[in-house]
């Protein structure tokens, strides 16, 4: 089976990247439930990210940051890799998911071109989502506090759907598709989020207003979603052994002397 290494980041400039970093653990149960290994790092600055990747040899590196078209960061904004200088090699031999803004223009093409990253999912453009900056509510992405009075079966998933979205390409690596596939499997997954708001009936004009800011988040994001490297990169994945042919058939002349009886996401 495969390991999964997650760099879980909070804090940004405030603590906007702790909203990622809660859905990446609902996500890392699901990697884990499958069978494979799943590392989390919390907080991580680029030495704990460097250690933590020297150590366990993983196969697949997801974190949160900010980033630029050839620069992404860790906790508190510090540099972690950066295009043509500086890191680059740190990604060799694994498939990265970075969720940082604009890495996808040029730092995901050079680290899969110029060095031995497998393949890089980013966006070649900002990366946006919702969240909450009212002091009064500080946390409260992972506390499950509502400031801004819509429902609250709505309001999870206003600050969750985006970062959900992006997951799903570790998901779907964790499922055993090839990279390709786990990118479409992300691109569905905006895809899922969009047509749900879309048909959600707003209660009122503020329901109204930051439904039609969640779509219009969740198509740039989709549309910025770029790969890179080798679109047939996978991770090892447990198959069933096939049992020898003289055994099933021997099964199937048991089974129909005994009884015809025995015949997702």
């Amino acid at each position: 089976m495969a390991k999964f290494l997650f760099l879980l980041c909070e804090y940004g400039r405030y603590q906007e990247l702790k909203y990622a970093s809660c859905v990446a653990r609902r996500i890392a149960g699901q990697v884990k439930a499958l069978g494979h290994e799943v590392i989390l790092v919390e907080r991580p600055s680029p030495k704990d990210a460097n250690n933590a990747i020297s150590q366990h040899k993983p196969h697949v590196v997801w974190w949160v940051g900010h980033g630029n078209t050839n620069v992404t960061t860790l906790e508190r904004v510090q540099l972690w890799i950066r295009a043509p200088d500086f890191n680059t090699k740190i990604l060799d031999n694994t498939i990265a998911c970075a969720l940082s803004c604009l890495t996808g223009a040029y730092l995901g093409k050079y680290v899969t071109e110029k060095e031995k990253c497998k393949a890089y999912l980013g966006y070649k453009k900002e990366f946006w989502f919702v969240w909450c900056d009212d002091p009064k509510y500080y946390n409260c992405a992972c506390q499950g506090k509502n400031p801004w009075g819509v429902r609250e079966e709505l309001w999870k998933k206003m600050v969750e759907c985006m970062h959900e979205a992006n997951l799903y390409f570790v998901l779907g690596l964790a499922k055993g598709m090839r990279a390709k596939n786990a990118m479409e499997f992300s691109i569905n997954r905006f895809n899922y989020w969009i047509k749900y708001f879309e048909n959600v009936e707003p209660r009122d004009d503020k329901e109204a207003s930051i439904i039609r800011t969640v779509l219009w988040i969740l198509n740039m994001d989709r549309n910025a979603t770029v790969l890179h490297g080798d679109k047939n990169a996978t991770v090892p994945v447990e198959r069933p052994v096939k049992m020898a042919l003289t055994i099933p058939m021997l099964l199937l002349a048991i089974g129909c002397g005994v009884s015809f009886m025995a015949s997702r996401r």
